[in-house]
């Protein structure tokens, strides 16, 4: 099963989605680019003869969407509590013996509600469902990951009675006095869910939701991932602050990182540049961010934060079966197409 403090973790970022052990081994660093317009990079001098242009992002991707243009900067390295740090998570991964993790919500809500404050919406983030039918069987003890290239998984998957209980687990701490949420239709099917190794098609339990709380032409189920996996602990290195990243994409060798940032770069006030820092092992590949500030803003400046901010690096090798780890908190991050 998911151990607690990334079962809390993705029970808490469910909630906000309803409502809207040291080791050697070689460590090889790879090179830190600053992005250009149109998704291309630009090595710093040591990098130069060797860094990949890193892929236009494609249309419509949020996670990935044209970065700002950005100053080039010399090739990075990871500081001497970065490569500590790293060295820690390759090993609680090593030793965890895990080849992939389902990173994505437990819960999740498939359709479009009528108001992101409808009664129902209010319910289920309290917990506040009930199935007054019988809850259908489980029909068999393992479920199948499949993934777009054509590999497989074999993971036990939850009964019903199990999954409508994560239902009842309230995801907020605000008194709710709405009525109980009525759920029909309960069914186990596949949905798509992000995992270290990319997209895949995995096992859930699916209730129907009222009419009257979806959208014009819209009909509303809410997924409970059914497949469980042993999860790697989470460690917490003491290292400094660095944007949030998101989710990770691999082609032709150039890793780009998406995160949070300024929506101006350092040329501006108000601006900030990013590089994406990696640690490679043979078993895991690391990421942080290091930021670049402009010019201090004025006192009375009033600057935008949480621009969908990106930065590339090159592996020194294939990414494989690889997951990509944040190196701030261990968390494996969903690969992107």
């Amino acid at each position: 099963m998911l151990q607690a403090a990334q079962h809390n973790a993705r029970r808490r970022r469910a909630g906000q989605a309803l409502l809207a052990a040291a080791a050697g081994g070689a460590i090889v660093t790879g090179a830190a680019l600053a992005s250009q317009p149109g998704g291309t990079t630009a090595p710093g001098p040591a990098a130069a003869s060797r860094a990949p242009a890193a892929p236009a992002p494609s249309a419509g991707d949020p996670s990935f969407p044209p970065v700002l243009q950005s100053r080039s900067y010399p090739a990075e390295g990871p500081s001497a509590a970065e490569r500590a740090a790293a060295r820690q998570l390759d090993a609680t991964w090593r030793q965890a013996r895990v080849k992939f993790q389902v990173v994505d919500e437990q819960i999740r809500v498939l359709g479009t509600w009528a108001t992101p404050t409808s009664p129902g919406a209010t319910a289920l983030t309290s917990g506040l469902v009930t199935y007054p039918a019988t809850l259908p069987a489980l029909p068999a003890r393992m479920g199948t990951l499949s993934w777009q290239d054509g590999s497989t998984a074999a993971l036990p998957v939850i009964d019903a009675a199990t999954a409508l209980s994560e239902l009842q687990q309230p995801r907020t701490t605000t008194p709710c006095s709405c009525r109980p949420l009525v759920l029909t239709d309960a069914k186990l099917e596949d949905i798509e869910v992000d995992t270290t190794r990319g997209p895949a098609q995995a096992p859930a339990w699916t209730f129907a939701l009222p009419a009257t709380d979806a959208a014009p032409g819209q009909t509303l189920r809410v997924a409970v991932l059914a497949v469980s996996q042993t999860s790697v602990p989470l460690t917490h290195p003491s290292l400094p602050p660095s944007p949030h990243i998101n989710a990770a994409r691999v082609v032709s060798g150039a890793l780009t990182l998406s995160f949070p940032g300024f929506a101006k770069d350092a040329s501006e006030q108000c601006g900030e540049d990013y590089t994406a820092v990696v640690i490679e092992t043979p078993s895991t590949v690391m990421v942080t961010v290091h930021r670049h500030a402009g010019a201090p803003a004025p006192a009375n400046a009033s600057c935008k934060y949480g621009a969908t901010r990106t930065a590339t690096a090159t592996l020194s090798a294939p990414l494989g079966g690889r997951p990509i780890l944040q190196l701030s908190d261990g968390e494996p991050l969903p690969l992107k197409p």
